[in-house]
């Protein structure tokens, strides 16, 4: 009974959609572990007693209004950015994808120029999507290092590496 399980390819199914999962839920715990680093000043004052203190917020910390200025910007930036680029880039997809199914319909088949289109525009939106998650990811990481690098070095390579993992979880779960 195994063997035919083997043998009918659901391992394999299994495996493709076992693995992203644990990549999703991977991610989400080193995620949550960054996101304990708080950048808005404004919750970081709301957090009264030591103990419930986020980590790295030290109560005289007079540069985390600056940074989380620097971090706004840069986030705000980042947005704008990724929706002229996106912009760009659905133009692209859609007289691309006319120029597929035109020259595959008439040289093949209309089906499987249909067919390649849409592989071409789910590939397409799985690119974007992995851009904008990368980008969101690595935006929320820049400030979140800087605060844990002021306590040493060490604990800011500890941040940037949670946050590079949960990136490359991530985009490696769309793959």
């Amino acid at each position: 009974m195994p063997d035919s399980f083997v043998q009918e390819g659901y391992a394999t199914l299994v495996l493709c959609i076992a693995c992203p999962i644990l990549a999703w839920v991977f991610s989400y715990v080193y995620y949550k572990q960054t996101a304990k680093i708080i950048v808005d000043p404004k919750v970081a004052d709301r957090t009264a007693l030591p103990l419930k203190r986020p980590i790295n917020v030290s109560d005289s910390d007079d540069r985390l209004p600056e940074i989380f200025q620097i971090y706004s910007l840069i986030y705000q930036g980042a947005q704008d950015f990724l929706f002229a680029e996106y912009r760009a880039v659905s133009i692209f997809v859609v007289g691309f994808s006319i120029f597929i199914l035109i020259v595959l319909g008439v040289s093949d088949s209309w089906i499987n120029a249909v067919f390649t289109v849409i592989a071409f525009v789910v590939g397409c939106a799985t690119s974007v999507l992995a851009g904008y998650v990368g980008m969101a990811i690595g935006t929320f990481a820049n400030a979140r290092t800087a605060i844990s690098s002021r306590v040493g070095l060490a604990e800011g390579f500890k941040t940037a590496f949670k946050a590079a993992v949960v990136m490359g979880f991530c985009l490696c779960a769309f793959g």
